[in-house]
């Protein structure tokens, strides 16, 4: 089983791969959802370099807060 990965988009290319921050590190995805191409400062669920979801500020802190418990993931601010 994987695990999925919340990040926020840093900065989006000319192609639409994306930069998108994981904790302390930057990982490289495709937003592969028709008709949505997420922009700097969306928050999203990766996985495999796949953008999977967008997520609202209030479920990416929840869901975070919960992978940081579980040591799943490092901790990270999410803004409102």
């Amino acid at each position: 089983m994987c695990l999925g990965e919340i990040g926020r988009v840093e900065s989006v290319d000319a192609d639409g791969r994306l930069s998108v921050r994981v904790g302390a590190r930057l990982r490289d995805a495709a937003a592969l959802i028709p008709g949505v191409v997420p922009t700097p400062g969306t928050w999203v669920l990766i996985n495999s370099g796949i953008v999977l979801e967008e997520l609202e500020p209030e479920r990416a802190r929840d869901a975070l807060e919960i992978r940081h418990a579980w040591h799943l993931q490092e901790p990270m601010e999410v803004a409102s």
